[in-house]
């Protein structure tokens, strides 16, 4: 492999075929937006079946970014940025690379919720499979999906955030019949409240006599509404400031593993709301309190037999056991984290700005994933050599104080 230095960003030349006298090369372009983590920005992550986390991560300005799969057995990062696949988004475009949301269907895919509208990605196949719909291939408003849930149909549904480029409002798509439904400011179908312009949350119910409810957070507080399959109507929930009234969802994963529905509600007036759940027969029931977050909630995941995560401002990461909380330490200092996961071994994975993070279930310790430990330090490498086994070295300055070395051997990234 032949190495050289190109206007501050590192291009390799491999390579493909040899015939005499003359050769043939492909380019490879590699930058902090398509190796390791994706940046230093993660709202998103999604556990697979294996264990293996799936990390969105951008970096601002650049606007490069996209998701990366991390085998954590010889710490493999498996990357797809907008680097590489244009159909993600343009680096033109702030917020094309962005991803708020992953989640899963039943069939293994994963549909993703972006700054400019809706990616799918089936793992089985890779980067082939990628397909995106927003305001130019579809009806979908061109706001910030926020949240994305599957209905038990298989149907895709999508809150939306009004922004600069582009309005919100709450998407149906069916992937059988690729067939839509928009609903936003100034809509009436199936009963939508006309005045809620944009969404933050979406969860869906399963019922137990078959099809489904879907609960949305319209924009700001006390502004839920539900919507029934069965009825395809829309309710907007009474917000009198009575006991028991749900004003909002703690996050964008609400249900658990046994189909019960997280939610605030309303207890009594200058009082906190109360972090309950709504069980499938349509009872309540109240658990013990994750007091010291409830004023400032940033992340709320919902999984397995009545569990869930919970993180607030200062990042402290609280999981609820089925009976109590219990603090599982401070994944880094300060507020803005945006995402919370737990693996089939009981590790518990976290992200924001930063980075993301990997608390061992064995040692209690976190682990952080940064550019400054995953992948290309910088987007400038300032200097380059190629040794006898045709690694790649190079040094960076990733910030004041911040900057070392690295090997390239053409599939991982050794930081020093």
């Amino acid at each position: 492999m032949k190495g050289v230095f190109f206007g501050s960003m590192l291009l390799c030349l491999s390579i493909v075929s040899v015939s005499q006298p003359s050769f043939q090369y492909s380019w490879k372009y590699y930058t902090t937006g398509n190796t390791g983590i994706l940046g230093d920005y993660s709202e998103a992550l999604w556990i697979d079946q294996e264990g293996y986390p799936y990390i969105a991560a951008y970096t601002p300005g650049w606007e490069e970014g996209g998701f990366s799969k991390f085998i954590l057995p010889g710490n493999q990062w498996i990357n797809y940025s907008n680097v590489e696949y244009p159909i993600m988004g343009s680096t033109a475009d702030v917020g094309s690379s962005r991803i708020s949301d992953i989640t899963e269907d039943s069939n293994g895919i994963l549909w993703m919720a972006t700054w400019r509208g809706i990616l799918k990605f089936d793992p089985n196949v890779g980067g082939s499979s990628l397909a995106f719909w927003g305001a130019d291939n579809s009806i979908h408003p061109g706001g910030r999906t926020m949240d994305i849930d599957i209905a038990p149909d298989g149907s895709v549904w999508a809150a939306i955030q009004s922004v600069t480029w582009g309005a919100g409002g709450l998407i149906h798509f069916n992937p059988n019949t690729n067939a839509w439904q928009y609903w936003g400011y100034g809509s009436t179908a199936n009963n939508w409240p006309g005045v809620i312009g944009f969404c933050e949350q979406v969860s869906i119910q399963g019922k137990p006599t078959g099809g489904y409810v879907v609960w949305v957070d319209g924009e700001g507080w006390n502004t839920m509404m539900t919507f029934d399959s069965d009825t395809q109507l829309f309710t907007l929930l009474p917000q009198n400031n009575v006991a028991g009234e749900v004003v909002a969802l703690p996050g964008n994963d609400c249900i658990d593993g046994e189909g019960n529905l997280w939610a605030l509600r309303y207890t009594t007036p200058g009082n906190p709301f109360s972090l309950d759940y709504l069980n499938p027969d349509g009872t309540w029931t109240t658990p013990q309190q994750p007091a010291s977050v409830m004023s400032d909630i940033w992340v709320f995941k919902a999984f397995g037999n009545h569990e869930a995560l919970i993180t607030g401002a200062t990042s402290e990461v609280f999981q609820f056991n089925g009976s109590a909380w219990q603090s599982k330490g401070i994944w880094r200092d300060g507020a803005y984290s945006y995402a919370l996961d737990i693996d089939n071994q009981g590790n518990i994975w976290a992200s924001g700005v930063e980075g993301a993070a990997k608390r061992d279930v064995a040692t209690g310790q976190w682990q952080r994933y940064r550019i400054t430990n995953s992948s290309q330090i910088d987007y400038f490498v300032e200097d380059m050599t190629i040794d006898n086994e045709g690694n790649v070295w190079t040094t960076s300055n990733a910030g004041s104080g911040i900057g070392g070395f690295q090997k390239f051997d053409g599939a991982g990234w050794d930081r020093l």
